[in-house]
This record gives structure tokens, C-alpha cells and sequence, in this order.
């Protein structure tokens, strides 16, 4: 998984890596098999719509530290 964004935190956790960095966005490769982040994942899971389970990007760009972001 890849996320991008306009600022990112000094460290970011092991399953996370800084791919690319240009003038205005950076590139963030996501380990989304690591456990780590498996945990994660069910730690934000919640109910997006009735029946539907998931994940917001914004809540978990905000537990990563990431600024403006894009998914």
C-alpha cells in the first residue's frame, strides 16, 4: 500500500518507509502484512457504513503523524 503526503513524522514505524520525496509530496510504502499494522488496522477498524467494516484514511494518516494527505 502507498500513501502520500505533504509532511510525515521524524520516524515513522518499521512497517512504514519513505519511497520518494519531491517539492510538494512524499511517497510512503505501507508493509500492510506486517503485524504491526495488522494491528493497527483492527485497533481503527470501525463501521464506515451499516454492515461495512473498515478503516478511514483519515484516522489512520493521523495515527502515522501525515499531513495533508492522499490515499
Amino acid at each position: 500500500m502507498k500513501l502520500y503526503a505533504k509532511t510525515i513524522p521524524h520516524t515513522l514505524p518499521d512497517w512504514a518507509t519513505t519511497v520518494t520525496k519531491c517539492a510538494d509530496l512524499i511517497e510512503i510504502e505501507i508493509n500492510d502484512e506486517h503485524p504491526n499494522f495488522q494491528s493497527l488496522l483492527e485497533e481503527l477498524e470501525t463501521e464506515i457504513e451499516p454492515g461495512i467494516m473498515g478503516v478511514k484514511a483519515e484516522d489512520l494518516c493521523s495515527r502515522l503523524g501525515l499531513g495533508s494527505r492522499q490515499v
